[in-house]
């Protein structure tokens, strides 16, 4: 995709979200930072991801396993009881931002727990 030529309250909404990006801020913070709502920054950041300046960020779905991220392996146990252990499900985010929905053992949600706050 080529770079459409910006108007310059575009180019300032490009600067601000990209220095948003840089700094791990949300976009709630930014529209508060800059007083406007939030959907005008949600706006902007679509319009710019149209005209090819800034990248789509990719959802969890169809993300590909990068090269430089970690899997915690969290053991599992056997269980001897006869009664199925319920699935809790479990919605959190990273501290990167990243939201992670999953569905968890009860038995062993908090190794889950842990295995996610390290």
């Amino acid at each position: 995709m080529s770079n459409s030529p910006l108007t310059p309250k575009q180019a300032y909404y490009l600067k601000q979200l990209q220095d948003t990006e840089a700094n791990g801020q949300s976009m709630k913070a930014l529209a508060k930072q800059l007083s406007i709502r939030i959907d005008a920054i949600y706006n902007y950041r679509y319009t710019l991801r149209k005209k090819g300046w800034l990248v789509p960020v990719e959802h969890a779905s169809c993300r590909v396993k990068s090269a430089d991220s970690s899997i915690v392996a969290v053991p599992s146990t056997t269980s001897t009881s006869s009664i199925p252990d319920a699935g809790i499900e479990l919605k959190t985010q990273l501290a990167n931002g990243q939201p992670v929905w999953m569905t968890v053992p009860a038995s062993r949600l908090r190794a889950v727990l842990a295995a996610l706050s390290s």
